[in-house]
């Protein structure tokens, strides 16, 4: 009797094991969808939201100052040009949610993933540091094994 729960007990735990191992599988598309919009939000909110402080100083002929400090955006600090290099990482994560989800497959999710962080690194001290969620969520993605369809 002793011998037969010692037995369940072990068969329990094994699959237990085997079952966190192929835990796994869930929807690589979904994710690598959601590493596009992070992206996208990325930009949204470089675009939108203060990134810098300027202050003007001037003095008038009385000898009095003013002091005029007022918060500056990426585009009036860089101008339009920075869009295209914004547009980089929102390109491969679009690209390579498109192709993963187009192909099935993890490969082009995994290039996209490296790519991603590949740009977050280089850019680091700048812009890079926002794209990193959009990098976690496609290599989560690139992880990920698809769903078998039970139909």
């Amino acid at each position: 009797m002793m011998g037969r729960t010692m037995d369940r007990e072990n068969a329990d735990t094994e699959s237990a094991g085997t079952r966190s191992k192929s835990n796994r599988r869930g929807r690589p598309g979904l994710v690598a969808v959601w590493s596009a919009v992070l992206a996208l939000a990325a930009v949204v909110a470089l675009v939108l939201v203060p990134t810098g402080t300027g202050v003007t100083y001037s003095s008038t002929s009385d000898g009095s100052e003013t002091v005029v400090e007022e918060r500056t955006r990426l585009l009036d600090e860089e101008g339009l040009g920075v869009l295209g290099v914004l547009a980089i990482p929102v390109l491969f994560a679009v690209s390579g949610a498109a192709l993963g989800i187009a192909l099935r497959s993890r490969v082009p999710l995994a290039v996209a993933a490296g790519l991603l962080w590949t740009f977050s690194l280089l850019a680091l001290f700048s812009i890079g540091i926002f794209f990193v969620p959009a990098a976690v969520a496609m290599t989560m993605a690139a992880s990920l094994r698809q769903e078998r369809s039970t139909a």
